[in-house]
């Protein structure tokens, strides 16, 4: 993504899905994921390029998740503040995004940071 592309929020021509308020967002580079799951709170370093799942699992936690691939819906979770961009739709709908329901597994952080709360009670 060229820090100058303009972005909306929503399904794109490329079939990835942005959701948050791109236009704040597009020239930052992600710093920070806090994450809440199973009545924990935790932050972890984002690594640009990298997704936010990823960026859980490799700084230790154990977020809700199963397939990584983005059809479990396993690892749903609500953006809370900041912007990310789904790499593949998976199996959520525009409803979902429209909720701004994502995938962590799909889902790179475009913004400094961002705030994200897992749906999964599992």
């Amino acid at each position: 993504m060229s820090q100058k592309e303009k972005l909306t929020e929503g399904i794109q021509a490329d079939g990835t899905v942005i959701v948050g308020k791109p236009l704040s967002c597009a020239e930052e580079t992600p710093e920070k994921i806090t994450a809440f799951f199973e009545g924990h709170c935790v932050e972890v370093d984002a690594t640009v390029g990298q997704t936010l799942l990823d960026s859980l699992l490799a700084a230790g936690h154990s977020p809700p998740y199963s397939c990584m691939s983005g059809a479990c819906t396993a690892c749903k979770a609500k953006l809370e503040s900041g912007c990310i961009k789904q790499l593949e739709p998976g199996s959520l709908s525009e409803e979902n995004f429209s909720e701004r329901e994502f995938l962590t597994c799909q889902a790179i952080s475009l913004s400094k940071v961002v705030k994200v709360r897992f749906l999964s009670e599992n």
